[in-house]
């Protein structure tokens, strides 16, 4: 996603001029469903075979998740208001999410060379990184919005002052 966005388009817009209206939307779309799949994973498969510490980090991955559907929503609304709050409050509920989302990455990254952790995660450890790639970039559409926002809304009040 990355590719489409260079420094003198990023202005207005982010990859073949799409609104980072549009970008929220379809990273609200991708990230929500990564959030609802994990939650159903984790609550189907790793509960219940879990103890300690990777308890203890599972519980951090589900908060991340509830703050990742938070942050959706409010982001969601900030499009549809043009809140420059609601879309401030969405930024910095994914930054947490991602900064709670990068604890358990690091976990499972000083964890991989154990036996007992395959037997846990098998291969949802490459998902968990993606998933932790994909939130880097909504962090980035949802910063890149709210400015945009914050831009427009100050445009607008310039234009009524008289």
């Amino acid at each position: 996603m990355f590719l489409f966005c260079h420094a003198s388009e990023v202005d207005q817009s982010w990859g073949k001029n799409w609104s980072f209206g549009c970008g929220v939307v379809i990273f609200s779309i991708i990230c929500g469903i990564m959030a609802i799949f994990d939650v159903s994973v984790t609550f189907g498969n790793y509960f219940k075979n879990i103890r300690n510490w990777f308890l203890f980090m599972f519980v951090i991955r589900f908060i991340s998740n509830l703050i990742t559907l938070t942050g959706i929503i409010f982001g969601i609304i900030s499009i549809i208001q043009s809140s420059f709050q609601r879309a401030t409050i969405a930024y910095y509920a994914m930054v947490i999410s991602f900064l709670l989302n990068l604890i358990f990455c690091i976990y499972c990254i000083f964890r991989i060379f154990s036996a007992d952790f395959w037997k846990k995660t098998t291969y949802r450890i490459v998902v968990w990184l993606l998933n932790e790639f994909v939130l880097l970039l909504f962090c980035w559409i949802l910063f890149c919005n709210m400015v945009n926002i914050g831009r427009k809304n100050r445009q607008n009040a310039g234009a009524t002052t008289f």
